[in-house]
């Protein structure tokens, strides 16, 4: 029984072609996940230095604006011109009229005010203010250190209308205190402006804009302390913050965000000079996708790169299995069929004039030989078989 053309020989050849092919690819695709997983590597530590470069230089802003109020505070707080309010009692001899010249030069401040020891306000850049017992708010407190304190953001108490309410606006307010012979007799009183604050932070955010990543400042009380939303203030921080606030905690830590993982750094902000403050953390997150944008971009183009070479490949394993493979395979099947049926009048088609063309016409050449050679030898054998009779 005759074996037909591409049996099992020719299949191992074709094989090893698409095997090599199939090796090439798989080296290609591994070479690629080495490499994207070297470069995810290398941009999540990157991104994490990012963030927490970030994160330091916004406290480091907050650190540096807050001691140069401070400053300010300390400073007033020594001049004759306030200590003659508290003196007199009052603003009458100039005070007010100082104070409202010094909010209007810094452009820090909603309002400057001297009190008493008691919080009665004595003086002040805002006419409303005058007056108000500024002990029944919240955040003060009987009895201040000898140093400038800073607040836990609260309301500005006065609005344009003169009411003493809590209103909508976000303040931060620093008591500096005013001394007589050595003792506290009063309190310069200073309310930030909070755009001054959240500015910084917008700063931070517009630098992380593009990816996504969002910052704000929390205390060590566990809650917001300063945010661009002005919903978010005074809101207790959330529960990964909270575990970031102690002195031994990790700094850099990976959670759950509404648009899947994002890195967070908590940096403590140093503490302020010459001021008695809540201790400040700047928290910086930003979204691990955003990391890697240009990551999947590459991987995108290397996959589609990748597709071309294979397609190439694909190509040249058909012409080859066409022009090389497909001819040495007959070739092979030819010459078992003659070896084992004895037919020499098999001939090999001849597809190109390259060196397997030639092959197949040297293979041609042989059996016409061998066939002819055959003939006479069957002819002078009949010959010399008559001659015998």
């Amino acid at each position: 029984m005759k074996k037909k053309v591409g049996g099992i020989k020719d299949w191992r050849l074709q094989t090893k072609l698409l095997t090599m092919i199939g090796i090439v690819m798989a080296i290609a695709l591994a070479a690629q996940g080495y490499l994207y997983l070297t470069q995810r590597h290398i941009l999540k530590k990157n991104g994490i230095h990012q963030v927490r470069a970030e994160a330091e230089v916004l406290g480091n802003n907050l650190k540096m604006f807050l001691e140069g109020r401070v400053n300010d505070s300390a400073t007033l707080a020594r001049l004759d011109i306030i200590k003659l309010a508290v003196n007199i009692g009052g603003g009458q001899g100039g005070t007010d009229k100082f104070l409202t010249n010094m909010v209007k030069q810094y452009g820090y401040y909603e309002a400057m005010m001297v009190t008493d020891i008691n919080g009665k306000v004595l003086s002040a850049s805002t006419k409303v203010a005058l007056g108000k017992r500024l002990n029944k708010l919240g955040w003060w407190q009987n009895r201040f250190k000898g140093t400038v304190y800073l607040t836990d953001p609260t309301h500005y108490p006065f609005d344009r209308k003169g009411k003493s309410d809590i209103s909508s606006r976000w303040t931060c307010v620093l008591v500096s205190p005013i001394l007589l012979d050595k003792r506290p007799a009063g309190y310069v009183v200073s309310f930030i402006k909070w755009s001054n604050l959240t500015g910084m932070v917008d700063k931070t955010n517009q630098v992380l804009e593009e990816q996504k990543g969002v910052s704000y400042i929390t205390g060590s009380h566990e809650r917001i302390f300063l945010h661009t939303s002005p919903g978010m203030v005074n809101k207790p921080a959330p529960d990964w913050v909270k575990g970031m606030l102690t002195p031994k905690a990790r700094r850099v830590v990976e959670v759950n965000g509404d648009n899947g993982r994002h890195i967070a750094v908590c940096s403590p902000i140093p503490e302020i000079t010459g001021c008695q403050a809540p201790q400040l953390f700047s928290i910086v997150q930003l979204p691990e996708g955003a990391l890697f944008t240009s990551l999947h971009n590459l991987l995108r183009e290397g996959f589609i790169a990748n597709g071309v070479i294979f397609v190439a490949l694909l190509f040249l394993a058909f012409w080859l299995n066409r022009d090389v493979v497909a001819p040495i395979v007959e070739t092979a099947g030819m010459l078992s069929r003659t070896a084992e049926n004895m037919d020499l009048t098999s001939r090999l088609k001849i597809r190109s004039n390259d060196e397997i063309g030639h092959m197949a016409a040297s293979v041609n050449g042989f059996l016409d030989s061998l066939q002819k050679t055959f003939k006479e030898v069957m002819q002078i054998s009949a010959t010399f078989a008559n001659s015998t009779k």
